[in-house]
C-alpha cells in the first residue's frame, strides 16, 4: 500500500502490513499513480510508526506491534514539559501494548508569530495526530477511505 511521510512533504513509501516492511519510493514518483494513499508513516523515539488502513480496518503499526485502532483499544497521548508519550493499552487484558516515550516537537501553531494559522499542534506531531484519529469515531471511520 503506498503510505505518505507524516512530517516530511513530497515522501511517499510502500508499505506491506503483513510485514511492516518499509519501502521507500524515489522523490516525486509514485509506484501506482492510480492507486490511493492509505496511511502515514513517521518516526517517534527512532521507532517507525504507521497509521493506515487495510482493509476496513485503521491499523496503527509501532515497531514491531500491530494494533487495530477503534474499540478495544484505548489510545493514549500525553506531554508533559518537554517529552510526550504515546501509548496504547488492551481494554480486555488493561495492558499496555505500546508505550513510546519522544521529545516533544516545538511549538508551532500559536503564538504571536504563528506562519501557520490554519494548523493544529497535531500537524507538527505524530504521535498527537494518531491519538486524536484514534479518540474520534467519525474520523476514525473515514480516514483513508
Amino acid at each position: 500500500m503506498i503510505v505518505h511521510s507524516f512530517d516530511r512533504e513530497g515522501e511517499t513509501a510502500l508499505f506491506d502490513p503483513e510485514t511492516g516492511r518499509l519501502s521507500a519510493v524515489a522523490p516525486g514518483t509514485r509506484p501506482d499513480p492510480g492507486a490511493p494513499v492509505l496511511g502515514h508513516f513517521g518516526a517517534l523515539a527512532g521507532r517507525l510508526v504507521v497509521l493506515c488502513r487495510a482493509g476496513k480496518t485503521l491499523r496503527l503499526r509501532v515497531g514491531d506491534t500491530d494494533v487495530p485502532v477503534g474499540p478495544g483499544f484505548l489510545v493514549r497521548h500525553r506531554r508533559t514539559g518537554d517529552v510526550c508519550e504515546l501509548s496504547v493499552v488492551d481494554e480486555a487484558t488493561n495492558r499496555s501494548v505500546v508505550d513510546v516515550r519522544y521529545p516533544a516537537p516545538a511549538d508551532l501553531a500559536g503564538g504571536e508569530f504563528d506562519p501557520t494559522p490554519f494548523a493544529d499542534d497535531e500537524d507538527f506531531d505524530l504521535g498527537l495526530f494518531v491519538a486524536n484519529v484514534a479518540g474520534d469515531p467519525d474520523r476514525r471511520n473515514i480516514i483513508y477511505t
